[in-house]
């Protein structure tokens, strides 16, 4: 094998463990969103070392493991307050959060806004699809 070109079906197989990892990690986060979990707790639940973990991540995402599984949490609060069923204290738990005030802490730190603000804003952007949905324009396009 020439040194200077490496083969690249193992290149192939080398990416598809990779992504096969990923994937295992992320569902494994997605389904455990209400938990507090440790590197160690997701490379006992998928069979990968910290090692392989933090280069797949790495890899992929540029960011570490634990990272991710913060703005997943992000992602999944940001979206309780965008469906408005509820309030803080109910997204901190279900998100198991120490406390509201860390919440908060976190969700600004990351989405640079607090939940309340960020609930204003979706609510406003809600408010105006809406009214967007209900213009009509004259000529051929008529309502959009």
């Amino acid at each position: 094998m020439d040194i200077a070109h490496p083969d690249k079906r193992s290149d192939v197989i080398t990416q598809g463990a990779a992504e096969t990892a990923f994937g295992k990690v992320v569902n494994y986060l997605m389904d455990n969103l209400q938990h507090s979990i440790s590197t160690d707790d997701i490379c006992r639940a998928t069979g990968y070392s910290r090692s392989h973990l933090h280069n797949v991540f790495k890899d992929r995402t540029g960011r570490s493991v634990t990272e991710y599984n913060k703005r997943l949490k992000l992602e999944g609060a940001k979206r309780m307050i965008r469906e408005g069923r509820r309030n803080f204290s109910e997204i901190t738990n279900a998100l198991n959060y120490s406390s509201l005030q860390y919440f908060s802490k976190v969700f600004k730190r990351y989405v640079g806004m607090t939940p309340s603000e960020y609930a204003s804003s979706a609510k406003l952007n809600s408010e105006f699809v809406e009214s967007a949905e209900k213009t009509t324009f004259p000529g051929p396009l008529g309502r959009l």
